[in-house]
């Protein structure tokens, strides 16, 4: 009996995935957007391209993102990235792999969000117009070069 029970804690540890955590110093991404404004209802929608490498010495197992709207998928290196359980406040992704460091992972969202329109000015506000990687600090993940 004590074998067995042995023998299904390993086997748990080893399927066991990577939780969420924030890197110190959070990776750079480029991200590339294609994003509409389709009028009737107002809402954005669109996909994008976020390309990062991972810079730490820990693997990443699960990714953050800064949006308000919908995700409606997730693609990590062509593979489906699944939503983490339970109800975070922000929206986590497992992904289907550790990303080791020095690994380099590129994520194909596409995303809506609804806005709000205001008839009279003929316009629209919101803060972020597509989801940005978040690594827990107060701001999404930095632009530009590697």
């Amino acid at each position: 009996m004590r074998a067995f029970a042995c023998l299904l804690l390993f086997a748990s540890l080893s399927g066991a995935r990577t939780n969420y955590w924030a890197p110190l110093t959070s990776p750079r991404a480029h991200y590339s957007i294609d994003e509409r404004f389709v009028a009737d209802p107002p809402r954005l929608e669109g996909s994008e391209t976020i390309r990062f490498r991972n810079i730490s010495d820990r693997p990443i197992g699960r990714i953050a993102f800064l949006w308000d709207g919908e995700i409606l998928s997730v693609r990590a290196n062509g593979v489906a990235a699944e939503p983490a359980s339970g109800k975070p406040s922000t929206p986590l992704y497992d992904l289907p792999g550790d990303l080791h460091p020095g690994a380099e992972l590129e994520l194909a969202v596409e995303f809506r969000t609804a806005m709000d329109w205001d008839p009279k000015s003929f316009s629209a506000i919101t803060s972020i117009l597509n989801p940005l990687l978040w690594w827990g600090f107060g701001t999404p993940s930095p632009y530009g070069g590697a």
